[in-house]
């Protein structure tokens, strides 16, 4: 089922609220460090036994970040397409005059 972002995050909010009950934005930060690190892990420390299970491993983890990231943009009212839109343009604006980030 495709959704738009908008639809991602109103269905992510709803999930984790049910899930988890209300947070504020400082405690869905926290979240997403406690995620960040667990995909960390899954890239440097991952015991599977194969590349397909690696790479499962590392779906799982990347999709606990970016469901955590949706509350969080949900939570706090960012427009997540137009947070994106931004760091696009700024990254065009640094490669036009020669910058890498």
């Amino acid at each position: 089922m495709k959704m738009t972002f908008e639809q991602s995050a109103e269905l992510a909010l709803s999930v984790d609220l049910a899930q988890h009950g209300e947070k504020d934005c400082i405690t869905l930060m926290k979240h997403l460090r406690n995620e960040v690190e667990e995909l960390d892990e899954a890239f440097n420390h991952s015991s599977a036994p194969s590349e397909a299970e690696f790479n499962f491993n590392i779906e799982k983890e990347f999709g606990d970040v970016l469901f955590v990231m949706v509350s969080l943009a949900a939570k706090c009212q960012i427009d997540m397409t137009q947070a994106l839109n931004l760091t696009i343009t700024k990254l065009q604006e640094r490669l036009k005059h020669g910058i890498k980030s």
